[in-house]
């Protein structure tokens, strides 16, 4: 297995490197799959110690994770808790035959849909960080002289390596933040205002249940400027959106 070291502020010991290759092996089961490591390590002005890894794996998309403490050793050890669990999760999701499925489904539908009045989005994620951000950071990135009008996000203060949040503009200065729950059909929803250059402001988080549908229904019915549903023709998240022609965009989403 390839592992880089880098460190800023922090002298990269033999025991140090030691004691993180041995954690390291807990990740054995996936070595197969790993082509790279990159390990950072600092120290910040509070003394607080970071671990950063950065693994490449061969068939799978690159997984980023971090984790801080005032001890650098117990930093390693909460950062291989997460990885461990976010990369057994991810297996699992890949090797899922009904997500197989659900993909060719989705490709099927794309290719039939016949909707002229509306623009059809295939979102994957290649538009996620891999690092993750603070929401202000996320807010920074839709700003009215970018062309994008959502993101996917790594949302730093969840500590979530491995599921997305979804940030939607709505207005110049009105965003929407939309993360999973444990619970497979609810998304929780929260409403982002932002109040200055660096400033922004949240509403209570509303959590919603997700209803299962086809997109002609939605579209014959709803009156929302946004509506989050179970698309039943593709097996997955949906996002409709209304645009000012008084058309809809319609974000189907592989694998949330």
């Amino acid at each position: 297995m390839n592992i880089s070291y880098n460190s800023h502020h922090v002298e990269i010991t033999e025991p140090l490197k030691n004691y993180f290759e041995k954690k390291l092996s807990r990740l054995d089961s996936y070595e197969h799959l790993i082509g790279k490591v990159d390990v950072y390590f600092s120290i910040d002005s509070s003394y607080v110690h970071q671990v950063e890894m950065e693994i490449e794996f061969a068939k799978w998309k690159t997984l980023f994770f971090t984790a801080r403490d005032t001890d650098m050793y117990r930093a390693i050890d909460d950062l291989f808790d997460r990885a461990e669990k976010n990369i057994s999760r991810l297996k699992a999701r890949i090797t899922d035959h009904k997500q197989q499925e659900s993909i060719r489904k989705k490709a099927e539908f794309l290719e039939n849909s016949n909707r002229k009045d509306n623009t059809v989005t295939e979102i994957n994620f290649k538009e996620i960080s891999r690092k993750p951000m603070a929401i202000i950071d996320a807010v920074h990135t839709l700003s009215p002289k970018k062309t994008r009008d959502f993101l996917f996000f790594y949302n730093y203060e969840t500590n979530d390596d491995i599921t997305p949040s979804l940030i939607l503009k709505l207005g110049e200065k009105q965003f929407l933040l939309a993360e999973k729950t444990k619970f497979i059909d609810k998304l929780k929803i929260i409403k982002v205002e932002k109040t200055g250059f660096n400033k922004i402001k949240l509403s209570k988080p509303k959590e919603i249940t997700l209803d299962k549908k086809k997109i002609d229904d939605v579209l014959n019915t709803t009156k929302e400027d946004f509506y989050f549903f179970f698309n039943l023709e593709t097996e997955n998240l949906s996002l409709i959106i209304k645009n000012e022609e008084n058309g809809y965009k319609i974000l189907n989403i592989l694998n949330a």
